[in-house]
């Protein structure tokens, strides 16, 4: 759609990279549209950009979404869990998060709370 060829091989490309938590589409992504503009192609470099802007949006916001769904966490809490642990931890804090909640959520259901005071008492 925007001129780019063999468009399906570099999708899976990308996507390759995309499962590695350090590498991401950025690694690909941002020196392609770099390079591009060096190159004069301002057109496709601003198309690419534009494309790397909805791809992260949808992201952003479906991820939370779909692993609240999975894990039967409310979305507000994996989103607010994961910036949290974002903030804190970094990237590393992103796939943390969502076994934190898990295991903070398997305590709530069988109301063990006593068990996770003891749990953080022995750590401390």
């Amino acid at each position: 759609m925007i001129g780019i060829k063999q468009a399906l091989n570099l999708s899976f490309f990308i996507a390759f990279f995309d499962f590695f938590p350090v590498l991401g589409i950025e690694m690909i992504m941002f020196p392609w549209i770099i390079t591009l503009a060096l190159l004069n192609q301002i057109s496709l470099s601003l198309k690419l950009l534009i494309l790397y802007g909805i791809i992260a949006l949808i992201r952003n916001i479906l991820e939370p979404h779909l692993l609240s769904k999975k894990i039967k966490i409310p979305a507000l809490y994996m989103f607010v869990a994961m910036y949290l642990f974002m903030k804190l931890m970094g990237i590393w804090g992103v796939m943390v998060a969502p076994f934190v909640l898990l295991v903070l959520n398997n305590f709530r259901q069988k109301n063990n709370f006593q068990e996770i005071y003891k749990i953080i008492k022995k750590s401390l």
